[in-house]
């Protein structure tokens, strides 16, 4: 500190002190030293010209680095300097001769020394400034070691400055009582089991009392404030706040990592930190203060908190991970009046024993990513809450009925409600997106309608539920890859005019009988109707960009076509027709399979040569049209599994005919009930009528394999292996919790993709790939069978003929 004006300089005495007069002339201060003794004694008083006068200060900076070994300070100090006997060899500091007069120790007054056992402090000290007595934080025993420090029975107003005593060795404290600061870091890293913190005490600065060893805490009455970190990593149990009438404030981690078992909060308690009572795992009972506004992040992660926990109404916020990893049955945000707004992300997930129902206040607008992930909860009530439902909020829960959505309830986030076991769903009508498999991996059933202002419904939206029909509303723009895959709907879906895009596999696996398309849709992605039964596609507009396989792996299809000696014609309009086609097209090469082997089909005349040696009126095979892969053409790209053309079989024996039209002609239907394929009425070698000699063998005709296609999206994989096949969904998403996102406590979840396989779909069942045999049908003709007569009474006459010419 500066000298202050003085009337009076000395020269050094005989033990080698310099004095100054003070400012009020009543005293002297000791500005040197130039002796070569290391037993210092402070003089109580000194004779210098202006008269003898107590000395009554140390100036800053006198004895440091001095190599002093022993100090016993005088009768009358009442300021000791910065850093007055700084970096020094002190063991102890006599203060017993100074009863009444030492009020105010400066800042690193004795850092840097030596100093063991026990400080004894004249009761007249009111102010310990910062680092005054600091040890030495490497612990190599090179700072001051203090094991305890008394500062007697009065009840003088103290201030304790930052770091005063951390890093010494002391077990045990007694605050005066009329101490009313302790600052940040004043007791932090020491070896204390017991406290007292006196009864005047407003402000416990940050870090405190952090790393010890205390098992017990009482706070006075008169804290307003305890800062961050003041408690952390003690072994506190006991944690009294019966008498903290005054506390508003709880900071960041205060009571972190001990053994607290039960803590009630004040109820003048307004905020509670951040992991201030986080990685408690022996706590296990909790009640909060009727005031409290806002929890911060992880404040009571990875505790062991259980039984019913009631949120008073005054909370607005709850942070991140607030209440993560606990062992919470059940929860009350409020009682009808909260005020919340906030549920951060993750704040109460991991309690996999919280259960029954959750009532959301109305007042909540944001409930954060994962914020209930990993529960048990069965049923959860909005309200007329609004806002945003974040990522995994509600993922592998044990949900089940039916889910209401508040109208106010805007966005509904990636994999939100993914995992559990809804049969039921009603959306708000405010929401605005749907995420990223937002409802996947449920039951859904019955009909699902999709609200007016939804924009955006993402990828695997609602994959693997059992929804039965589907009504988009009028603002959809895009539906992501997967939204509706793996479902059970059936009828014919209307694609409202906003649509622009479908995404891959979007509408896979279900059991559609028709498609409408009311706009515009610029992309249709790989496999968007893949297995379904279609037997209605139309457009109001040309897809832009069709993708591969679109419309490939359709269940049956039934067509009525025409036999012109061992050709059928009229095939792809025939096909056209049955499907009603508008704004869609079959588009060459048009690729029909029999048991493996391709059959020659003419894209010019639209003829299908039958093969050699068949005969019957009715052949079912499979069919893809289209081109797939890095071809330019990508329209058509349909495929039916099993394809049965009917025609009508020719007199025999009357010479050639024309075609007739069969008798029981298949209409075009669009039936809720999907389609079966005709039975053989006798078994049949593949390729040939029951009636018929078993044909020639002819080589197959090899088809060129197509390279192999990936099409990746969220939560599923889309596999195409060119135009052969139709499509299979098989293994639904599978919701676990692996991923680490969250520090205190981890908590995590990821998908296991499912994948897009070739293959047939029967009654909502996905099997293995089938081999499709030939289906042949000859119906019985009372003309053929006279006309079989004839010929063989001809043949008799014949050979007679013949034998009496010879």
């Amino acid at each position: 500190m500066p000298i202050p004006a003085s009337v009076d300089t000395t020269t050094p005495d005989v033990d080698g002190f310099s004095y100054v007069l003070n400012g009020g002339g009543d005293g002297y201060i000791i500005t040197g030293y130039s002796g070569t003794s290391k037993n210092i004694v402070i003089p109580d008083a000194h004779t210098g010209s202006a008269g003898t006068f107590n000395v009554s200060e140390i100036a800053d900076k006198v004895f440091e680095n001095a190599g002093i070994t022993s100090l016993t300070m005088g009768a009358h100090i009442q300021i000791i300097g910065e850093a007055a006997f700084e970096n020094n060899l002190l063991t102890t500091v006599d203060f017993s001769k100074d009863t009444d007069s030492l009020w105010d120790i400066k800042a690193n007054a004795f850092n840097g020394n030596k100093l063991t056992g026990v400080l004894t402090l004249p009761t007249t000290i009111k102010q310990i400034e910062n680092s005054a007595f600091e040890g030495n934080e490497t612990g190599d025993g090179s700072g001051n070691h203090l094991t305890g420090v008394n500062f007697g029975q009065g009840d003088q107003s103290l201030g304790i400055g930052d770091n005063v005593f951390s890093h010494n060795a002391l077990t045990s404290i007694a605050l005066p009582k009329g101490t009313w600061s302790v600052g940040a870091s004043a007791f932090a890293y020491n070896y204390l089991t017991t406290i007292d913190l006196g009864s005047a005490l407003q402000v416990i600065g940050k870090a405190a009392f952090l790393n010890n060893k205390i098992t017990a805490v009482t706070i006075p009455g008169t804290v307003t404030k305890i800062e961050n970190n003041a408690f952390q990593y003690n072994q506190i149990s006991q944690l009294d706040f019966d008498n903290a009438n005054a506390l508003k404030t709880i900071g960041e981690s205060t009571f972190d990592n001990n053994l607290l078992t039960s803590v009630v909060i004040p109820d003048k308690v307004e905020t509670i930190g951040t992991a201030a009572f986080s990685t408690n795992s022996t706590l296990t009972q909790l009640t909060l203060g009727k005031n409290v506004q806002s929890i911060g992040d992880a404040a009571f992660a990875g505790d062991s908190i259980g039984g019913n926990l009631y949120i008073p109404n005054t909370v607005a916020t709850i942070g991140n991970t607030a209440f993560a990893g606990n062992h919470l049955a059940g929860l009350q945000l409020g009682d009808g009046s909260s005020e919340l707004q906030t549920i951060g992300s993750a704040a109460f997930s991991g309690n996999t024993t919280l259960t029954g129902k959750l009532v959301i206040p109305d007042s909540v607008t944001f409930i954060n990513d994962g914020a209930f992930a990993r529960d048990t909860l069965t049923e959860v009530d909005f309200g007329k809450s609004t806002g945003t439902i974040g990522n995994d909020a509600f993922v592998s829960n044990h949900l089940t009925g039916t889910l209401t959505l508040s109208d106010g309830i805007q966005h509904v986030n990636d994999d939100a409600f993914a995992g559990n076991h809804l049969t039921g769903l009603k959306l708000g009508t405010g929401l605005v997106t749907i995420g990223n498999n937002a409802f996947a991996g449920n039951q859904v059933t019955g009909t699902l309608e999709v609200p007016d202002l939804v924009t955006t419904i993402g990828e695997n939206a609602f994959g693997s539920n059992q929804l039965k029909a589907l009504t988009l509303g009028k603002s959809v723009k895009t539906i992501g890859a997967t939204a509706f895959a793996n479902n059970q709907l059936q009828g014919t879906l209307v694609v409202p005019g906003s649509v622009t895009d479908v995404g891959a596999s979007a509408f896979a696996s279900n059991q559609l009988r028709g498609i409408q398309l009311n706009g515009p849709v610029n992309s249709m992605g790989n496999g968007a109707f893949s297995d379904n039964n279609l037997q209605q596609i139309q457009a109001t507009q040309p897809i832009t960009h069709l993708g591969d396989n679109a419309l490939a792996g359709q269940k049956t299809l039934a067509v009525t076509v025409n036999e012109s000696g061992n050709q059928l014609t009229g095939i792809r309009a025939a096909i056209a027709k049955q499907l009603q086609l508008q704004n869609f097209s079959l588009t060459n090469p048009m690729i029909f399979m029999l048991n493996g082997t391709q059959v020659t089909y003419d894209p010019v005349t639209d003829a299908l040569t039958l093969p050699a040696g068949f005969s019957g009126n009715r052949l079912v095979l499979s069919l893809a049209s289209g081109t797939t892969g890095d071809a330019t053409d990508h329209s058509g790209n349909y495929g039916v599994a099993a394809l049965t053309l009917d025609w009508s079989t020719p007199n025999h024996g009357s010479g050639t005919t024309s075609p007739t039209t069969p008798t029981n002609p298949i209409k075009p239907t669009i039936s809720t009930e999907p389609a079966q394929p005709a039975t053989p009425t006798t078994a049949a070698t593949p390729g040939q009528s029951a009636s018929q000699p078993k044909p020639t063998k002819r080589s197959p005709k090899k088809v060129p394999s197509r390279q192999v296609k990936q099409h990746q999206t969220r939560g599923m994989a889309v596999k195409h292996t060119g135009r052969r096949a139709g499509f299979k969904l098989t293994d639904p998403v599978n919701f676990s919790s692996e991923r680490q996102k969250m520090s205190t406590p981890a908590w995590s979840y990821t998908h296991q993709s499912a994948v897009v396989k070739r293959g047939a779909k029967v009654d909502g069942q996905v099997t293995q790939e089938q081999t499709q045999l030939p289906q042949t049908y000859e119906r019985p003709n009372y003309w053929s069978a006279i006309g079989a007569t004839l010929l063989t009474v001809l043949a008799g006459l014949g050979l007679g003929a013949r034998r009496q010419h010879r």
